[in-house]
């Protein structure tokens, strides 16, 4: 966990609409297990529903768009044996029963750049 702990620390300089989505993220990441999976993922996709155009963060695509970036870069610092990669799912898995985010819009298509863009410029960073 203190791997991911320094990812967050050093995510910090982040702003706008990535800072707060960061933000959301870390905190569900950091709930105590007792509050469970569920009630943390929804908790997050409620914080996140509430960002909108009223905040400044523009449109429910420049949302979504940020948002998938946003978790899959967390997702990768995070070992797959960590309990952070289920609340991710469930997050997701919340979002996609919401009305308007039903299929995930754009993440199919963000995650395959990453896959062919992303690894190789997370590899050249750890170098």
């Amino acid at each position: 966990m203190a791997h991911l702990d320094a990812y967050f620390q050093a995510a910090k300089t982040e702003e706008g609409l990535d800072a707060v989505i960061l933000d959301i993220l870390h905190q569900a990441l950091a709930s105590p297990p007792a509050e469970g999976i569920v009630t943390c993922g929804a908790r997050a996709v409620l914080e996140i529903l509430n960002l909108g155009p009223q905040d400044g963060y523009g449109s429910i695509d420049a949302l979504r768009y940020c948002l998938w970036l946003t978790i899959i870069d967390v997702a990768a610092h995070i070992p797959y044996t960590n309990p952070g990669q289920s609340l991710l799912i469930q997050i997701l898995g919340t979002l996609d029963l919401t009305s308007g985010w039903e299929g995930l819009p754009g993440l199919g298509q963000q995650m395959r750049e990453d896959w062919n863009h992303g690894g190789e410029e997370r590899a050249q960073q750890s170098l």
